[in-house]
């Protein structure tokens, strides 16, 4: 075969190998800067203080659950219509919807996740559970939680332990099936007496609707 054939024939066989390379075949993750796919309960948690620390209500938004409720100490209990109006609301950097008499706190500006600690393994809901007893595959996990909520008269601490529910859904992400972990609830534990830190129920009723 004459020289000059050959170079062509090397010529295509190329053009077609970088054609075919792995760099034109799109990743699993739509962005590689966004949030982890919460595929078990850890990563869930994971998001879910950054979410806080980022203000990011869209993120906080996409990972909760339709069943989701959350426990108010007060009884005040809402479902996650109003969890995610709630989270809008504090992320947004206005005013509390509920402000506290006299009170001179001003929108949060940012927050401090000082800790999101998983104190106790998860472990299946009860079936006894009125809310998720029936949820297959929901468990719930005993957290140690300390955020502070800084706003320009200064910042409000929340400095409690909480019970966390979530539990696996499957979803189709990128043409794939898979399993992801959502927020399911969210339950109160009533700060100990003398503790000047504000709770969870104390917190979201500043931002209710």
């Amino acid at each position: 075969m004459p020289q000059y054939r050959l170079r062509i024939l090397a010529l295509i066989v190329l053009a077609l190998l970088i054609g075919c390379s792995d760099d034109s075949v799109e990743p699993l993750s739509s962005c590689c800067d966004g949030f982890p796919f919460a595929d078990s309960a850890d990563v869930l948690m994971e998001n879910f203080a950054r979410a806080y620390g980022e203000l990011d209500a869209v993120e906080y938004r996409d990972m909760i659950d339709s069943r989701y409720r959350f426990y108010d100490v007060e009884s005040a209990n809402h479902n996650a219509v109003t969890e995610i109006r709630i989270i809008e609301a504090m992320f947004s950097g206005n005013p509390p919807t509920n402000p506290a008499p006299g009170s001179t706190a001003a929108g949060i500006r940012s927050v401090e996740v000082v800790r999101c600690s998983l104190l106790e393994p998860w472990v299946e809901v009860s079936e006894s559970h009125p809310d998720f007893g029936g949820v297959a595959g929901a468990r719930r996990g005993f957290f140690d939680t300390h955020m502070k909520f800084l706003h320009d008269s200064g910042n409000i601490t929340v400095n409690t332990h909480q019970f966390f529910y979530a539990v696996p859904v499957t979803v189709v992400a990128d043409g794939v099936s898979k399993t992801e972990w959502k927020m399911l609830g969210q339950e109160d534990v009533e700060l100990k007496a003398g503790n000047e830190d504000m709770s969870w129920s104390g917190l979201k009723f500043l931002f209710r609707p």
